[in-house]
């Protein structure tokens, strides 16, 4: 502890202005104040040495501006694909549905519009446009072959005069139903009748000739039929007679021919 006093009194030694401050000084008994040199007096800072700020690599500071740059472009596209969806998605029937028009003064307080709310701008109307529907074709129906039938008619014709002619001369009626139809009741009882008189007088015929005058199609089973015949008649005195008849008769189809339902007057 003396060396170090010893060294602060050296070294301060041209400080004092006499020896005996000096040794009082040395002795640790002077009081007298020491005057500093400006040296002392002035207190010097170093500045710790920061260390070094690093520096960001160029080809680093590319990278994440590019990076970044691709992600602001990814989002952008992204949305617009978003909005794009949302437009198209727009349900039809929600735009087509007819508005509601809640503030009328009606009893029930409610009047539903007829007149549909029209399209926003830029979505196409979702009111389907009408398309004329072709008319069906109609079904063909097949029409009766009337060739056909025209035979059958002949042969009709030609069964009655024959027949006819054949019962008077032999009394037997029993053929009557192959040539009138035995539900028209009326009619064939009046011809069975008419048969029996003529024989029972003793009247006896020939059929000379016949033919179809006219044949006039009430639907596909029925028609009105005039006929033509000449029948040369026999009386009991031995007088003869060509008697020539012109009728109209209607006609109907039944199992596949033609009969006799009644005679016009």
């Amino acid at each position: 502890q003396s060396a170090i006093r010893l060294g602060m009194a050296v070294r301060a030694a041209d400080r004092f202005s006499s020896v005996e401050q000096l040794q009082n000084a040395l002795n640790g008994q002077s009081t007298t104040w020491v005057p500093t040199t400006p040296e002392e007096n002035t207190v010097s800072f170093r500045p710790t040495q920061s260390s070094p700020k690093k520096r960001m690599p160029l080809t680093t500071a590319a990278i994440l501006i590019l990076s970044l740059s691709f992600f602001i472009l990814a989002a952008v596209l992204f949305y617009g694909i978003l909005q794009k969806n949302s437009e198209t998605a727009i349900s039809p029937v929600a735009s087509a549905a007819p508005s509601v028009d809640k503030s009328s003064n009606t009893a029930n307080n409610e009047t539903v519009s007829s007149t549909p709310p029209s399209a926003p701008a830029g979505i196409a109307s979702a009111t389907p446009t009408p398309v004329p529907t072709p008319a069906p074709t109609p079904t063909p129906v097949p029409k009766p072959d009337r060739q056909k039938d025209t035979v059958l008619l002949e042969e009709a014709v030609y069964l009655c005069l024959s027949d006819y002619v054949n019962s008077i001369n032999t009394g037997n009626t029993s053929n009557v139903s192959a040539y009138i139809d035995i539900d028209a009741q009326t009619y064939y009882n009046e011809s069975v009748k008419n048969i029996q008189r003529l024989y029972q007088q003793g009247i006896r015929e020939e059929l000379l000739s016949y033919d179809i005058v006219k044949i006039s199609w009430l639907d596909d089973d029925r028609c009105n039929l005039t006929q033509h015949s000449v029948i040369r008649v026999y009386y009991p005195s031995g007088e003869t007679k060509d008697v020539d008849e012109t009728y109209t008769y209607l006609l109907r189809r039944k199992q596949n021919r033609f009969v006799y339902v009644k005679m016009y007057e």
